[in-house]
């Protein structure tokens, strides 16, 4: 995380005073679901906060905690990141448990996708969870859910408590 999703975090304020969807399966998803399940959550999102200014970092929360700062990017960067399963590596952060985090500047949801450090193309694993004001939880994990994942909902704050490093 960054300072200023780190301070939102510990202070429970927006996106974490809403509610994160996550799969909640055994094992990690392979590639072409978890790519399905991002482009669906990316669309929802979309339709939900028009035209934000996005950031995105490297999220080390559940690694070591160590803060990272966000670059600017747009929803089409991020879409062309998930057109393959090849393209779809740039979640890959190379370091266990360090997320690929993806959030607007008003501070409205938050989008965490991890790529198993040891993933490739042809044979890769990942998690995802997205933070997000509480009325949309529903339809995030539909998405999920219908991308072949096994949704669950947790308030958010905890969510992430239970995870820090």
């Amino acid at each position: 995380m960054d300072s200023n999703l780190s301070r939102a975090w510990k202070d429970a304020a927006a996106p974490f005073d809403g509610v994160t969807v996550f799969d909640d399966s055994e094992e990690d998803a392979g590639l072409p679901v978890l790519r399905q399940a991002v482009i669906a959550v990316i669309h929802i999102l979309q339709e939900s906060f028009l035209d934000p200014e996005l950031l995105a970092l490297d999220d080390w929360h559940q690694h070591d905690g160590f803060g990272t700062s966000g670059r600017r990017t747009r929803w089409s960067k991020i879409l062309e990141h998930c057109q393959t399963d090849q393209a779809f590596l740039y979640f890959k952060t190379d370091d266990f448990m360090v997320f690929r985090g993806i959030y607007p500047k008003t501070m409205q949801f938050y989008l965490r996708v991890y790529v198993d450090e040891d993933s490739t193309a042809a044979e890769g694993m990942g998690k995802l969870d997205v933070t997000v004001p509480a009325g949309l939880g529903a339809a995030i994990s539909e998405a999920m859910r219908t991308a072949g994942m096994h949704p669950s909902i947790e308030k958010a704050k905890p969510f992430f408590d239970q995870r820090a490093s």
